[in-house]
């Protein structure tokens, strides 16, 4: 036997009470469930009862209420005085970078006067000619840290920078935590984003435009491009615009620039920053087809590893679809990706 846990009441009156396991269980490396405590799971797990003589003689003192949080004062996006407005794709689902949020419709280029101390971007997915039902995004935004600095988040979840849009549904966005910078380079920022939604999906109606999260930044005098490598986001079959340049299926990504002070806007940016400390992942061995067991299995082995790093007990190559190092809502988008193994027919 092993102990797992220990839980601790606090006795409040005399009496009997039952406590029950419901919706606990415990796999193994393979994310196979190897005792799983639910309905259909009757005689897998004992409940207990307790019995309690008399009533405590000290009376328990209430703890103080909980401090109500202090709303995250969040920055006002400043309006550029030249941008670039973008051209996008009518025929295909998109993600794009705007760089003037505070200006209607996306821009991809944007100029600031000299000296400017903030600047907002926001990432945006476009619907493309069909409805799009979001479930899950992971973002990974690089920019010139040069010019651009990530500021430090309200928290470490759904006010952190990148700040999630706040989309209706039962959102979690940690782990993996989000990270202004996950790089430790000091010449590129990483800023990095991953969330699921278990809820129902945030449809976008077709022709339409979602946001799904802004990015702050300090700035400084200088040039630079924020590119949506690594981007991506998941539907109800798993698939969605990918801005993995290795994607098996790669999407439409559409890049942002600022300038801060004199100098010109590019038309349509579509640089990618070069120097990066990223190490390099050993692939994971791409599969042809699945059945309907494995991609469930898979599904759930990556539920259950969600921000689990190479290194760590939880992390589990088999899951790590993308061969990148850390399980994230990616790799669920790769298994929905991977198609379905043909049925045989038996003579």
């Amino acid at each position: 036997s092993l102990l797992i846990a220990i839980v601790h009441y606090e006795v409040i009156a005399a009496g009997e009470g039952a406590v029950w396991l419901e919706g606990v269980g415990v796999g193994d490396v393979a994310g196979n469930g190897l005792v799983e405590c639910d309905a259909a799971a009757v005689g897998a797990c004992a409940d207990a009862s307790i019995v309690v003589q008399s009533a405590p003689s000290v009376t328990s003192t209430p703890p103080p209420p909980t401090a109500t949080p202090t709303p995250w004062p969040t920055p006002v996006a400043p309006v550029p005085d030249r941008v670039v407005d973008a051209t996008l794709p009518r025929d295909a689902a998109f993600l794009a970078v705007d760089c003037a949020p505070a200006v209607s419709g996306i821009q991809t280029a944007c100029g600031y006067p000299s000296g400017t101390g903030l600047v907002v971007v926001d990432i945006v997915l476009g619907a493309g000619p069909r409805p799009f039902d979001l479930l899950s995004l992971s973002i990974l935004a690089h920019a010139n840290q040069q010019v651009l600095q990530p500021r430090t988040g309200f928290d470490a979840e759904l006010n952190a920078n990148p700040d999630f849009a706040d989309l209706a549904g039962p959102w979690r966005c940690t782990p993996p935590v989000p990270s202004g910078d996950v790089d430790p380079s000091p010449d590129i920022a990483r800023s990095f984003l991953d969330c699921i939604n278990a809820g129902t999906p945030v449809t976008v109606a077709p022709g339409g435009t979602l946001k799904l999260a802004s990015v702050y930044y300090d700035a400084a005098d200088g040039t630079s491009v924020i590119d949506l490598y690594r981007t991506s986001v998941g539907n109800l079959l798993g698939s969605g615009p990918d801005c993995n340049p290795t994607s098996p299926n790669p999407g439409i990504c559409i890049a942002g620039a600022i300038v801060i002070g004199d100098g010109p806007l590019p038309p349509t940016p579509t640089a990618t920053p070069t120097a990066t400390s990223t190490p390099t992942a050993t692939a994971t061995p791409r599969v042809e087809c699945v059945s309907v067991s494995v991609r469930l299995a898979l599904i759930r082995g990556i539920l259950k590893r969600l921000g689990a790093r190479e290194g760590q007990p939880r992390y589990h190559r088999r899951y790590d679809m993308t061969g990148d190092g850390v399980i994230t809502s990616r790799d669920l988008v790769v298994v929905g990706d991977i198609p379905a193994c043909p049925r045989r027919r038996i003579a």
